[in-house]
């Protein structure tokens, strides 16, 4: 461009130096935050004119019309056009003019987001400078106004968190007080409602130490005091004419109080103040007084600047001889009861307030006073410190004085002083009424001259001369320590609970009959039998008729034995600990009892009589060790529980060499070890009660073998009869393999694809009603030919109308945990299934939350435990609250006999040992960057969210996702944003160099993680390294073939997603075991890692976890500990803690972030067609995500390095925890360009 071209253009003044700064200093109405988020984007880039214009068009993809407004089209785009003003034009500081064609004021949003391009894209303006194309810069734009917006909101939050200047720690000051008393007593004697909190009035005078200016108002503000002083100096006022400050009234109390422990001396003469320790009280003396000082102060002064009213009764009254005539007089004074201390309240200043004080001028002393003083009361008697005590006066006065101060804490002199004769000495009569556990108490004084009603309160009415108060007092106070409520209402005391009118007839009717002074007690004749009898017994008797328990129950006291369970109901439900029998005698019902017999309610009827199912053994069992519970069993009730015992003692403490010697079938081809052969004795002894159970065995200790024996043994004792088998797709094969190696005499099916519709063609009703199986392809002439049928819980959900008419001899589920939920669709259905008898197989049946166990004794042994809502208030509320309490007990009891669990610690002891080490990985400076900053994100994100329980149950799976985020970022950051490099990822690191070293010494591993792209991510570096492996996740389709190919080959390595490998598969080949992102779910990597430590296993196995240090995994480790008690404090004697995911837990994973207690997603409610072809994926967010993209989803590479770098030095600077940034980035729903 040619030189004379280029002076045609005039460049504005503002556009060389514009900047963010200037916008948002000069302009109120300027919203940097909004206009990034609309996204504006150009028509036509900008250009400067010859004239010294800037003009573009501009348009947003947002619109929203305006209520009310008639915009439902979208605007045209918008031309903004920014010039230099002319004279006289009034614009910003800025001195830029805008327009734009929205017709809105000039500074409008399209020309905000044209100044903000502008201002914030240095290339941008040095383009229109120098009249070049702009076009091609507007590519980065995007890119620009994200790191704007990060930056603006960064700096705008430690705009409003930064802290000014911290100023230098002052000393503490001395303090100089001033003390004026400012009542007057003529304006407030006759005003009802005394006010007291413009009086005293105290200056304070504070000077630092060593100094003697007074400090200044404008002093005090500009320095920082320790935090008592800055609290007085902040409770005071400064003075308009004199140096220093002043309180007044309660005020001024409180200062005191905060003076305590300070350096305060008197103005005047410099002495110190001090404070005294001791309380003082009021009281009334009689003494002879001059007329003229009676109801005179001798404290009152005002502050200089103030001119003192002048009282009428202050003016001379020379001519007055009256008025020096001594007289009797009342006077009130304040003391101490150690008799140290006594003055006249006209000597004294009361300062009135939370903390009130008596200043004592000739002492230089403050004096707490009392707080049983009552305030306004005590204010009156400082306004007049006495009266005169007129001849003849004194009944009447001291009546009044007595009803008025009652309650006040302010003496009277005895009523002989003033003139009274001696009172009376009164009768006292107590009425008790009311029923036995609600009783109620009326006392009653009998004077010659009338009954008068005691209770707390004004009570003495005209005789208050002349009746024992204090005598009435006394007698009060020996009702009063029976801790029975005054009733106002009633004028009476009321026992305010059970327990206290059972102690009253246990205790308290006989202190009252020995109480002093004497009063004659008045029983009706419905309570004079009432008396407390020992505990409640209870005595049970049961025996077996026809397969079931006649149980009968009888309850007793002493010997009183007319008690059904009907007439406790009410007690029982209420938790009451005292019930009223037939004759009206009490009688306590301990907690223990209560417990059992609510529990007896459950299962008996109210009569006491019931026929229970056998299955209530370990009901039985848990009455019989009660010491409350008398329990007479028959011979063969007895023999039951000594077998349960047995198997209690063997599951508990794992000894194998207790013989059990069970039946075993002929055709087993298994050498069964020995706790083996105590588990098959098990299931026999169940079968025998024909009920249920659960066996809890570890992973690996053959659960499987045991119920193959169990259903040959059944069909050579029982002949045939088909047993339907549930588990998860991944191990249905397994099942069949199982049975032909085992139990070669057990016909299986497998009820998958065609051969679910030829069942369904084949189960028929006849006309007696009979299920028959005819000729199908399995090529069967009935159902009988068939031993074992094996189908998928997916199958289930589909077939359960199917199998629901389907008679077996067995329901046995495996991996039974898959219906923990009780609510779900696969338990409901596995719940409709028909059988003779059920199993459930688990080795975790309790997981999260005490209900998941539940749910699975409710399908073995329907109705054992009541129903749910029963079982949650009875057994998982109480246990929550205490794991070591008597609920924990009686559950373990009672499902006990129905539960056999041992572990491979207790049982193998030939099993080659396990250890476990958690490899700590130790991000990088620029991973640990991009987590702390998203975490710090994804706390903003989910704070809002969770602020309640109503909010965690709508956003689990934000919850989910934001914990997912932090995992894929600890693990691998390139799962988060996959332009980073591989080198990014420490994690990925130390795996490497771990398994070149575990290859190196001819290991065989396992490698599993829950993110199937972080194993194909650490694929290709496996394939770089020329290491092989084998490899499994979902949508694996050879399934089998792969797992024989790793346990007969050579590859080193095996890659398995966690879902589709962790559970039902037989790795004995391999040695080691990588666990790559820890969850907070122990019984998970139990089971993978039980794929390879199990029987078969010749070899020690090493676990290895890798834990990315300092960030959420190492928080779920804690947690993991927790978790692993769950199980055993039910199905042990552990007694530890039985606790879900809870609130503290998911605090602890996401520190700030409030959350009420979650659970993990169903996953056997998802489709098992999905579960065996489709790989595992991120999970998204869910539709409930607010418009507009989320920071989860869009704070990625080197926006996250800077922003954490931000952040980082800010925490530093300021010596700040990563918390304190929560808040201050407040961010959670403004979507990002």
């Amino acid at each position: 461009m040619s030189k004379n071209k280029t002076e045609e253009f005039s460049i504005p003044d503002w556009l060389p130096y514009l900047n963010l700064q200037q916008l948002t200093g000069t302009l109120a109405n300027f919203n940097i935050e909004k206009i990034l988020r609309h996204k504006y984007r150009y028509i036509q880039a900008p250009v400067l004119t010859t004239g010294g214009q800037i003009i573009a068009i501009l348009d947003s993809d947002y619109f929203q019309p305006r209520p009310f407004f008639q915009d439902k089209a979208r605007p045209a785009p918008y031309t903004v056009t920014l010039k230099t003003p002319s004279k006289g034009s009034h614009y910003s500081s800025l001195n830029i003019e805008p327009h734009c064609t929205s017709g809105e004021k000039p500074y409008s949003a399209p020309a905000q987001a044209l100044l903000i391009d502008i201002a914030s894209y240095p290339a941008l303006r040095e383009a229109l400078i120098n009249q070049k194309e702009t076009q091609p810069l507007l590519e980065e734009l995007p890119a620009i106004r994200e790191q704007t917006y990060r930056d603006y909101v960064a700096h705008h939050a430690l705009q409003l968190w930064a802290p000014k200047e911290q100023l230098k720690l002052a000393p503490s000051p001395e303090y100089a007080l001033s003390i004026y008393d400012t009542a007057s007593s003529h304006f407030n004697r006759y005003n009802a409602s005394i006010q007291f909190s413009n009086s005293p009035h105290i200056e304070i005078r504070p000077r630092l130490p060593g100094k003697k200016p007074i400090l200044a108002e404008n002093d005090v503000k500009d320095m920082r005091f320790p935090p008592t002083d800055g609290q007085i100096l902040r409770y005071c006022q400064a003075m308009r004419s004199r140096k220093g400050f002043f309180v007044e009234g309660s005020t001024a109390a409180q200062v005191l109080h905060l003076l305590e422990d300070r350096l305060v001396k008197l103005d005047d003469d410099n002495k110190p103040v001090t404070f005294a320790k001791t309380p003082v009280f009021l009281k009334m003396v009689t003494t002879r007084l001059s007329r003229k000082i009676i109801g005179k102060r001798n404290t009152y002064r005002v502050p200089p600047e103030r001119e003192a009213p002048r009282l009428e009764e202050e003016k001379p009254q020379a001519n007055d001889p009256t008025l020096e005539t001594i007289v009797n007089a009342l006077e009130a004074h304040w003391y101490t009861r150690d008799g140290a201390f006594e003055i006249s309240s006209a000597d004294a200043v009361l300062v009135a307030g939370l903390y009130s004080y008596l200043w004592v001028e000739k002492q230089q002393t403050f004096y707490p006073v009392s707080p049983l003083v009552d305030m306004e009361a005590a204010w009156r008697l400082c306004l007049v410190p006495s009266i005169h005590l007129v001849e003849g006066h004194g009944p009447l006065l001291y009546r009044e004085l007595r009803h008025q101060l009652q309650g006040t804490m302010i003496a009277l002199p005895p009523p002989i002083e003033i003139g009274l004769s001696p009172a009376e000495t009164p009768e006292f009569k107590l009425r008790i009424v009311g029923e036995p556990l609600h009783v109620e108490l009326y006392l009653e004084a009998h004077y010659s001259f009338g009954i008068f009603p005691l209770f707390l309160g004004p009570s003495l009415g005209e005789f208050a001369g002349t009746r024992d108060v204090d005598l009435e007092d006394a007698a009060i106070e020996q009702i009063m320590r029976l801790n029975f409520q005054a009733n106002a209402h009633k004028n009476g005391f009321l026992s305010g609970n059970e327990e206290q009118a059972a102690s009253f007839w246990l205790d308290g009717i006989e202190l009252l009959k020995q109480a002093e002074p004497k009063m004659a007690l008045m029983i009706p004749a419905k309570l004079q039998e009432t008396r407390v009898r020992k505990k409640l017994k209870a005595r049970l008797k049961v025996s077996l008729v026809s397969g079931w328990f006649d149980t009968e129950i009888q309850l007793s006291a002493d010997e009183f034995d007319d008690i059904n369970l009907a007439q406790l109901q009410t007690a029982i439900e209420n938790k009451k600990r005292w019930v009223t029998l037939n004759d009206g005698s009490l009688a306590e019902l301990t907690d223990e009892l209560r417990d059992l017999l609510q529990e007896g309610l459950d299962v008996l009827s109210p009569a006491g009589k019931s026929r229970l199912a056998v299955y209530q053994l370990g009901r039985l069992n848990n009455w019989k060790l009660s010491s409350e519970v008398t329990v007479e069993v028959d011979q063969e009730i007895e023999d039951m529980q000594t077998r349960s015992a047995l198997f209690t003692h063997l599951a508990k403490t794992g000894d194998a060499t207790v013989p059990v010697n069970p039946e075993l079938p002929k055709k087993l081809n298994a050498k069964l070890r020995p706790y083996q052969l105590q588990g098959i004795a098990w299931l026999q002894f169940i079968h025998e009660l024909s009920a249920g159970g659960i066996l809890a065995d570890d992973m690996g200790l053959g659960k499987t073998v045991m119920t193959l024996t169990l259903l040959s043994w059944r069909k050579e004792k029982d002949g045939c009869m088909p047993n339907l088998i549930v588990c998860p797709t991944s191990v249905m094969t397994n099942w069949l393999k199982e049975t032909a190696r085992f139990t070669p005499n057990l016909k299986t099916a497998l009820l998958t694809g065609e051969e679910r519709e030829s069942l369904r063609a084949c189960i028929k009703t006849d006309k007696e009603g009979q299920s028959q199986f005819l000729k199908t392809r399995f090529n069967r002439s009935s159902l009988c030919d068939v031993d074992i049928i094996v189908t998928s819980y997916g199958l289930l959900r589909r077939d359960v109308e199917m199998l629901a008419q389907l008679p077996c001899r067995y329901i046995i589920l495996d991996e039974a945990q898959n219906i923990k939920n009780y609510d779900t669709a696969t338990a409901k259905a596995a719940r409709r299934l028909q059988s003779e008898s059920k199993l459930a197989l688990s080795g975790t049946p309790v997981e999260n939350r005490l209900v998941e166990l539940y749910s699975l004794m409710d399908f073995c042994n329907p109705g054992m435990l009541g129903s749910k809502k029963h079982f949650s208030r009875r057994f998982e509320y109480p246990i929550l609250s205490d794991s070591r309490g008597p609920a924990a007990h009686r559950l373990r009891e009672t499902i006990r006999p129905f539960v056999l669990r041992r572990t491979k610690r207790q049982v193998l002891q030939d099993l080659p040992p396990k250890q476990e080490i958690e490899h700590l990985c130790v991000l990088g400076m620029e991973q640990k960057e991009r987590y702390d900053a998203l975490a710090m994100i994804v706390r903003g994100e989910i704070a809002p969210l969770l602020e309640n329980a109503q909010g965690m149950g709508k956003n689990q799976i934000k919850l989910l996702t934001a914990l997912l985020r932090l995992r894929q970022m600890a693990c691998d950051p390139r799962l988060i944003d996959r332009s980073l490099p591989a080198t990014q990822s420490v994690k990925r690191n130390e795996f490497l160099q771990l398994v070149r070293e575990l290859v190196s010494e001819g290991r065989r591993v396992l490698v599993f993680s829950q993110f199937v792209e972080l194993l194909r991510l650490w694929q290709r570096d496996l394939d770089r390294e020329g290491i092989a492996y084998e490899y499994l996740d979902g949508s694996t389709k050879n399934r089998e073939d792969v797992i024989v190919r790793f346990q007969n080959g050579d590859a080193p390595l095996f890659l398995i997603s966690l879902k589709a490998g962790g559970t039902g598969l037989n790795l004995t080949a391999a040695d080691t075991v990588i666990h790559c992102d820890p969850w907070w779910n122990p019984a998970v990597e139990d089971q993978a890692t039980d794929r390879a430590h199990r029987i078969g296993q010749t070899k020690p196995v090493t676990v290895y976890r890798l834990v990315a240090a300092g960030t959420v995994e190492e928080k779920i480790i804690q947690l993991k500990a927790r978790k692993r008690e769950l199980a055993e404090a039910v199905l042990t004697d552990d007694s530890a803690a039985l606790r879900g995911l809870t609130l503290e837990d998911v605090q602890l994973l996401l520190e700030d972030v409030a959350a009420a207690e979650f659970e993990e997603t169903d996953e056997e409610e998802e489709s098992e067609v999905r579960d065996e072809t489709q790989p595992e994926e991120l999970p998204p967010l869910p539709p409930s995500t607010p418009t507009g993209t989320s920071i989860l989803d869009k704070t990625t590479g080197e926006a996250l390095i800077e922003l954490g770098k931000m952040m980082q030095a800010w925490l530093e600077r300021e010596d700040k925890k990563q918390k304190h940034l929560a808040t201050a980035l407040n961010i959670s729903s403004i979507p990002v360009v």
